[in-house]
């Protein structure tokens, strides 16, 4: 099949009211128990439909964790700039876009299927081609928003929104790290927000 037909083919699949129930059972299992221990007989039962309709839609477990992954990068994404939308001055947008993620990702089963499973699943050149598309775009928009709305000269917003989306993510797994311990998991918050002033007022 060319190449365009399969990309029509594959949306078609998309649309179906099955392929969302298999991505929603697989999202609560791979959050939940992880890729590994997430079985495709698993995934069936709980989306209620035949391994037959499965491979309908996906190849395997890896395809299928590839299309919760991106709808989670998705929705955070969307989350975040939601919030983003509703700010007005360009500096509060861009501090509620990292105070945001950080509380969005910070549940156990956001972190596993994006920064512990998504990396040795997908591999990293997957992965990040996810991000560019998702959450560094988001880092990219706040940054020339600030060029152009809060007076800050960023010389090189793509290389900048790099670092502080890997920033972000280690910050996102000290603070589970530090779950049980409020004020150290909020002191982290506090140290992104000061790296981030430091970076952009360098």
């Amino acid at each position: 099949m060319p190449p365009i037909n399969r990309a029509l083919d594959k949306r078609a699949r998309r649309s179906e009211p099955a392929f969302d129930r298999l991505t929603s059972a697989a999202r609560d299992l791979f959050a939940s128990e992880g890729y590994g221990h997430t079985s495709l007989d698993s995934v069936c039962e709980r989306a209620g439909v035949t391994k037959g309709s499965l491979y309908h839609h996906f190849h395997g477990k890896a395809e299928l964790f590839e299309a919760v992954f991106e709808a989670e990068a998705k929705r955070v994404t969307s989350h975040v700039a939601a919030a983003m939308a509703a700010e007005t001055d360009p500096w509060m947008a861009a501090n509620v876009a990292l105070t945001g993620f950080l509380d969005t990702v910070s549940e156990s089963g956001v972190q596993r299927i994006l920064f512990e499973d998504g990396p040795s699943v997908l591999g990293w050149m997957r992965v990040r081609e996810i991000d560019r598309q998702y959450g560094l775009a988001l880092i990219t928009d706040a940054l020339n928003r600030l060029t152009a709305e809060g007076g800050i000269e960023i010389s090189d917003p793509p290389t900048l929104a790099h670092l502080l989306l890997a920033a972000l993510i280690e910050a996102a797994l000290l603070r589970m790290s530090r779950a049980d311990e409020p004020e150290a998991s909020e002191r982290v918050v506090q140290e992104v927000r000061a790296l981030f002033a430091a970076l952009i007022m360098r």
